[in-house]
């Protein structure tokens, strides 16, 4: 049965693994780093599983300008907007070698009818999803560059980060050019705010990963004015 829960788990690989729903629906793909999967404005013809690696979902301007919408790790739907419209609204880039399940638009459609479950875990994702995007727009109006950069971190490491003894380790291969893009900034900006933070010994980073030491260090700082900016 169906329901809307603050608390529902949107894991689509683990419901499906669960429910034994049968595997001929989907397709796998395996991707290197780089490797876009779709483009924007290409034709919506199938929804996506991440079932290991990490994908970004980027929007391009003809200025050269780019932004990030959202990062896409394992178990998570991506793609999911084409149920509503006819094409792809951003671009899908595999940040390290992943694998992604596919399954057909209209197949993914007679699942939502066959299972409800299925139905309110998509509304509920897509309303999560729209939240989240309302609150970035509103982190670019009124809060400064650090702030937006440090509750990304935060988000991160509450959604997707594992804990490794008294920290969290968040395993995904984000440059700082990329953390830029996800937050409206400069990738200078990025490197300079994450170097900072690992003098203080708050956090620690490589290449493929970012280990949260001190998460109460971190959410300390935050920056408490909510001003205008012009960053």
């Amino acid at each position: 049965m169906g329901y809307w829960n603050e608390s529902m788990n949107t894991n689509f690989l683990a419901y499906f693994e669960k429910e034994k729903i049968q595997d001929s629906l989907f397709e796998e793909h395996t991707l290197g780093k780089g490797a876009v999967l779709y483009d924007v404005a290409e034709l919506a013809e199938n929804i996506f599983f991440v079932k290991s690696g990490a994908f970004k979902a980027e929007c391009s301007y003809p200025s050269g300008r780019k932004f990030i919408k959202e990062i896409y790790t394992q178990g998570e739907i991506f793609g999911e907007l084409g149920l509503f419209n006819a094409y792809y609204l951003e671009s899908a880039i595999a940040l390290e070698k992943s694998v992604v399940l596919s399954i057909a638009k209209n197949d993914f459609k007679r699942l939502m009818a066959e299972r409800l479950h299925v139905n309110s875990m998509i509304n509920f994702l897509v309303g999560q999803r729209r939240i989240q995007l309302e609150k970035r727009l509103e982190n670019l109006v009124f809060k400064d560059s650090k702030t937006r950069v440090v509750e990304f971190l935060l988000m991160m490491a509450d959604q997707k980060g594992r804990i490794v003894g008294f920290e969290k380790e968040v395993k995904i291969n984000l440059t700082h050019q990329d953390i830029a893009r996800i937050n409206f900034t400069s990738r200078q900006k990025v490197t300079i705010l994450m170097n900072e933070l690992k003098s203080k010994k708050i956090i620690s980073f490589n290449r493929r990963r970012i280990l949260f030491r001190d998460l109460d260090q971190l959410r300390a700082e935050l920056n408490p004015a909510m001003m205008m900016t012009s960053e």
